[in-house]
């Protein structure tokens, strides 16, 4: 991802000014474990989520004991339209 995409990405994704972004460094991972924020990657954007997440995707990554950023993007697509049905 370039600095200029990443630079516009709270416009288009929606995500609130509150909610800081960073973009990892080369060959590094977008979550590293060490501190309490949540990796995600562009693609979880692009298949719908938004932030801030909703209570029902907070309890359903801990029921199944995953980080946010474990859940693949395919699967976040089918959770949103079955929630959207």
């Amino acid at each position: 991802m370039t600095t200029n995409i990443f630079k516009n990405l709270k416009d288009h994704f929606q995500i609130p000014d509150h909610i800081p972004i960073r973009l990892p460094r080369k060959f590094k991972k977008c979550y590293s474990g060490k501190t309490a924020d949540i990796g995600m990657y562009d693609a979880m954007l692009a298949v719908g989520l938004r932030l801030p997440l909703m209570a029902l995707h907070h309890q359903l990554a801990n029921f199944l004991g995953f980080s946010v950023n474990q859940i693949a993007p395919n699967t976040w697509r089918i959770l949103i339209r079955a929630e959207i049905l």
